[in-house]
């Protein structure tokens, strides 16, 4: 949503970003299996750092090399601990993705 104000990008354009990163979240999940019960990690906050990371991405029109570049910040930056739940620590760390996300971007471009 920042960068769709940022940048005045249309509805459409937001929602396909959109829907590109539910893609990437749901693909990585379903891939790594039961990460959040099986390792203790928090998937919306280790995933959701990637996620935020594809949707910048598409958002900022980066070529491939880029987008590759970027998802790999995100995926140094993930982090989030099943622990933290019931804490204020856990809505930090879904915020946290989303900066983080749209960090690896920024620096990739």
């Amino acid at each position: 949503m920042a960068l769709g104000e940022k940048y005045k990008l249309s509805g459409k354009k937001i929602i396909e970003a959109y829907a590109a990163a539910y893609e990437v979240g749901y693909k990585l999940l379903y891939s790594l299996g039961n990460i959040q019960l099986g390792g203790g990690y928090h998937a919306t906050s280790l995933l959701g750092t990637i996620c935020a990371a594809a949707e910048s991405a598409k958002l900022l029109e980066l070529d491939i090399t880029k987008t590759r570049m970027a998802l790999g910040i995100a995926a140094s930056l993930s982090s989030g601990l099943l622990q933290s739940f019931g804490t204020h620590a856990k809505p930090f760390q879904v915020g946290r993705a989303a900066e983080s996300g749209l960090l690896s971007a920024l620096l990739a471009e």
